[in-house]
C-alpha cells in the first residue's frame, strides 16, 4: 500500500505520505535483503536511487535501520530483510548553496559575487566560511571551470 502511495502514478502520493509520516522533510525508505542486495533495487520516497541515498549530502540528515519480517510474495513465508528510512533536509533555511560558494571561493570569483550579488557574498561568509576577505585567487585544482 505504501509503495502504491509514493508511487509516480500518484503524483500527490509522496506529499500525502509526509503528511502520513508527520514530516516536512524528505524522506525515503528501502529494503535490504541479508545478501546485501536491495528489494526491486530502488528506494520509494524522495530519491528513488539507493546510490544517491547513500552518498545523500544533507545539511540534517537521519538514518534510521530497522530488522523486519517481510513477505515479499505474499505466499505467508518471508523473510528478515534490513528496512532503511532516511530522512534529510537539504538546508533550505540557508540563503546560499554551499557548493557555489565553494566554486566561487575556488575560483576566485568572490569579488564577483560581492559586485553583482552582495548578500550571497554575505551569506557564503557567515554560513560556510567561504569568501573571505581578501578574496582567494583562483586554485586550479579545484576549480572546476
Amino acid at each position: 500500500d505504501f509503495i502504491s502511495l509514493i508511487t509516480k502514478t500518484n503524483p500527490d502520493g509522496y506529499q500525502k505520505a509526509r503528511q502520513l509520516f508527520g514530516t516536512d522533510y524528505d524522506f525515503a525508505v528501502y529494503f535490504q535483503k541479508k545478501d546485501g542486495s536491495v528489494l526491486g533495487d530502488k528506494s520509494y520516497g524522495g530519491l528513488a536511487d539507493v546510490g544517491q541515498l547513500q552518498t545523500l549530502e544533507a545539511e540534517n540528515i537521519v538514518r534510521v535501520n530497522r530488522v523486519v519480517y517481510f513477505d515479499e510474495t505474499g505466499d505467508n513465508y518471508g523473510e528478515i530483510y534490513t528496512m532503511h528510512v532516511v530522512v534529510w533536509d537539504l538546508g533550505r533555511e540557508k540563503r546560499t548553496s554551499k557548493k557555489v560558494c565553494e566554486n566561487a571561493n575556488n575560483c576566485g570569483l568572490c569579488n564577483v559575487l560581492g559586485i553583482f550579488i552582495p548578500d550571497y557574498l554575505a551569506g557564503c561568509q557567515s554560513e560556510h566560511i567561504l569568501c573571505m576577505p581578501p578574496y582567494p585567487a583562483k586554485d586550479p585544482a579545484k576549480c572546476p571551470i
